[in-house]
């Protein structure tokens, strides 16, 4: 991929290729009357382009819901991760897994 936010707001399904980001650039450029024929300097310019960007650290994140859900205090509670099946103890506001890392989609507590 050679366009995502590695901050995590996008997936992995939504980085773009870089296949898919010149054949873009290439509807752009005929749409304003470049041939491609015509214009071999033009077409290794667009592909040198796409082969210097950066390349974005894009990962697809394991997600994740709390099981068997017992409250132990005001904001504790000890469940299962449906990701890795470990019972733990959690607090409500934690987003993440702290044994497998999965993202918490639920807000359970």
């Amino acid at each position: 991929p050679i366009c995502g936010n590695y901050n995590g707001g996008e997936t992995m399904a939504e980085s773009i290729e870089k296949s898919v980001a010149i054949k873009s650039a290439w509807m752009i450029l005929e749409g304003l009357g470049f041939d491609r024929a015509r214009n071999s300097d033009l077409e290794r310019t667009v592909s040198a382009v796409f082969d210097t960007a950066p390349a974005a650290d894009v990962v697809d994140v394991a997600t994740t819901s709390w099981e068997d859900i017992e409250r132990i205090g005001f904001a504790s509670f000890e469940a299962t991760c449906q990701h890795c099946k470990r019972r733990m103890m959690y607090r409500a506001w934690w987003k993440y897994c702290p044994q497998c890392g999965a993202k918490v989609e639920e807000d359970n507590g």
